[in-house]
């Protein structure tokens, strides 16, 4: 009996994570415009970009260039991307992190054929 109540609860718990997953997800695409970086309200989220390295982290600026979109893969090329309506250049072997604060987070390793660069990245 015991058993049963507890495979019971599990069940609930898993459905009701996996809908509240799937409810956030909808409610974070809502709240931002990629064309213009800003909220429903019209707020302006600035984007944050770094570059880390061994024990350096340096703040990308974004650059007036002709760029790529990002990639969904971890590791990419040296080259100019896009994240959101900014472009920045990831010209340095190592990781860089993309923030739109509240909204997304995602990261790629920039790769050329520095395996302690890689290292790096990976740690």
């Amino acid at each position: 009996m015991k058993k049963k109540i507890f495979i019971i609860i599990s069940i609930v718990i898993i459905i009701s994570l996996i809908v509240l997953t799937n409810q956030y997800k909808e409610f974070s695409l809502d709240l931002i415009d990629n064309t213009t970086n800003t909220n429903k309200n019209n707020i302006e989220i600035k984007p944050i970009v770094y570059h880390a390295l061994f024990k350096t982290i340096i703040l990308i600026s974004p650059i007036n260039s002709n760029a790529l979109t990002l990639p969904d893969t971890l590791i990419i090329s040296p080259g100019v991307y896009k994240f959101g309506r900014n472009n920045y250049e990831l010209k340095n072997e190592g990781l860089y992190r993309f923030i739109l604060p509240g909204i997304e987070n995602q990261q790629r390793i920039v790769f050329n054929n520095n395996t302690m660069s890689l290292m790096s990245s990976v740690a």
